[in-house]
């Protein structure tokens, strides 16, 4: 799940996306369980303890890391 989000570059992957990486089926139990698995890899990552996230919870889609981490934290726009 971690990989898919990077893969992303900063774009929200939704949860039946995130289910399908881990072998299970669309449904409600499968939100459930991808839910338990990102709050599982929140606590891996110190996320309950430093802010801002890395794993952001992006309302009715799903979540995203956002892009400055996934590109090693650098402003790009100043680059030049």
């Amino acid at each position: 799940m971690l990989e898919g989000m990077i893969a992303a570059l900063g774009a929200p992957v939704s949860r039946a996306t995130l289910a399908a990486m881990c072998d299970r089926s669309e449904g409600r139990t499968v939100h459930v369980a991808v839910d338990s698995r990102i709050s599982t890899l929140r606590k891996k990552l110190g996320e309950f303890t430093r802010a801002p996230r890395l794993i952001v919870t992006v309302p009715r889609v799903g979540y995203a890391i956002p892009l400055t981490y996934v590109v090693g934290g650098r402003d790009r726009e100043g680059a030049g």
